[in-house]
C-alpha cells in the first residue's frame, strides 16, 4: 500500500535566521521559493486563499514545517475522524513549538510569537485544516521587533527549554515526554505526544516556583503596556525569592543582588532596579499616579523594563540550569535565602 504524506506548515513572526535549520523535528526556513514549490499546490492555495500565501513573502520570516507518515489503520477512518485527528495533531505540534519559541527569550529579548498554522494531506482532497496562534508578545520595551538568530543561539534555546522542562512537571509539555526524553517520532500521525495547555492545572498550588515564574514571565511578555509589564515582571523574582509575605520588597531586592552580583556596584544596580520597579507596581496596581519627573517619560519606562528584563533572564537562567535542585526544595532554600549575603 502506498504511503500517504501528513504535511504541517507554521508562520512565525518577528523570527529571522542566519541560515536554514533543523530543531525538534522542525524544518526552519525562509525560503518561500522551497514553500511554493512543496507546499502551495493548487488544492492548497485554494483552500487557504492567495493573500494568505503569498503576502508573507516579502517578510521573509521563518515558517516550521514537517512531513510525517499517515498510519495505514487511519486509511479506514472516516472523513470526519480523520479530520479530527489531523486537527489534533497540527494543534499538538503548534503547541510544541509555540513553547520552544519562548524560551528564545533566554537567548535575547525578542517579540517572536506564532500565527497560522496549517496541516494537510496532500493525497486526499480537501483533507485540510488549520489553526490560528496568534499572540501579541512584545519586546521588554512593549513593542514588536525583529530579531535574527544563528543555528547556536537555537541551540542555546534547546538546551534550557530541555532544562526546564524537566523540572516543570505542569508546563505544556507532558510527563510522557520527558520519558522520551523529547524526541519526537515523526513516522506516525498520531504518535508523537500529548500537550495540555497553561489553563487546564486548575489548582496554582500543583506548581512548582520555578514554574510559577515562568508563567508571570509569560504574562509579562504577552503586555504591551510598560506600566503593567512591569507590574507583572515582579511576581516573577517574588516567586522565586520570597519566602514570606513580609517586607517582601526589600529581601527580594536583597536577595536577587547578592544571587547576581559579583561585586558591591553590580549588587546595588540590581537592588536598585527591583526597588524601583516595586514603587512603580505599587503606584499602578493602586491606582496611583507615577512620579511626574522620573517616570511619567515613555524612555524611562522602557528603560526600567528593559533593566528588569535583564535581570530576570540571567536570573531564571541561572537558577534553571544551575541551581534548579536548590529552588525546588523549600527548606534548603529558606538556610540559603537567610545567609545569602555572607556567601
Amino acid at each position: 500500500m502506498e504511503e500517504l504524506l501528513v504535511k504541517t506548515i507554521m508562520d512565525t513572526n518577528y523570527f529571522h535566521l542566519s541560515e536554514d535549520g533543523n530543531i525538534l523535528e522542525f524544518n526552519l526556513s525562509s525560503n518561500y521559493g522551497f514553500r511554493r514549490k512543496h507546499y502551495y499546490n493548487n488544492e492548497f492555495v485554494k483552500l487557504v486563499g492567495e493573500l494568505d500565501c503569498y503576502s508573507r513573502s516579502d517578510l521573509r520570516y521563518v515558517y516550521a514545517w514537517d512531513t510525517a507518515i499517515l498510519p495505514p489503520d487511519d486509511l479506514n477512518l472516516n472523513r470526519h475522524d480523520l479530520l479530527n485527528k489531523l486537527g489534533l495533531y497540527l494543534q499538538q505540534r503548534a503547541l510544541f513549538l509555540k513553547h520552544y519559541l519562548l524560551f528564545l527569550w533566554f537567548v535575547k529579548d525578542n517579540s517572536i510569537s506564532m500565527s497560522a498554522c496549517y496541516g494537510h494531506i496532500p493525497a486526499m482532497e480537501r483533507m485540510f485544516v488549520s489553526l490560528s496562534t496568534s499572540d501579541t508578545i512584545t519586546t521588554a520595551k512593549g513593542v514588536f521587533k525583529d530579531q535574527i538568530f544563528t543555528l547556536e543561539e537555537l541551540e542555546n534555546a534547546l538546551n534550557i527549554f530541555n532544562a526546564y522542562n524537566k523540572i516543570a512537571y505542569n508546563s505544556t509539555i507532558s510527563r510522557e515526554v520527558l520519558q522520551q526524553k523529547l524526541v519526537i517520532p515523526t513516522a506516525g500521525l498520531y504518535a508523537s505526544f500529548h500537550t495540555k495547555d497553561y489553563d487546564e492545572a486548575k489548582n496554582y498550588n500543583d506548581f512548582n516556583r520555578i514554574e510559577r515564574a515562568f508563567r508571570f514571565l509569560a504574562f509579562a511578555r504577552h503586555s504591551s503596556f510598560l506600566p503593567h509589564k512591569i507590574a507583572l515582571y515582579i511576581p516573577v523574582l517574588e516567586c522565586l525569592f520570597s519566602t514570606s509575605p513580609s517586607e517582601a520588597t526589600q529581601k527580594v531586592s536583597e536577595r536577587t543582588a547578592f544571587y547576581l552580583g559579583t561585586c558591591s556596584d553590580e549588587r546595588r544596580h540590581v537592588f536598585d532596579t527591583i526597588s524601583h520597579g516595586y514603587n512603580l507596581r505599587s503606584r499602578y496596581i493602586h491606582g496611583g499616579q507615577f512620579d511626574k519627573k522620573r517616570d511619567t517619560l515613555l524612555e524611562n519606562q522602557m528603560m526600567t523594563s528593559e533593566n528588569l528584563d535583564s535581570i530576570i533572564r540571567r536570573v531564571l537562567t541561572k537558577v534553571i540550569l544551575n541551581d534548579s535542585e536548590l529552588f525546588l526544595d523549600n527548606e534548603k532554600l529558606n538556610t540559603y535565602l537567610k545567609y545569602l549575603m555572607f556567601f
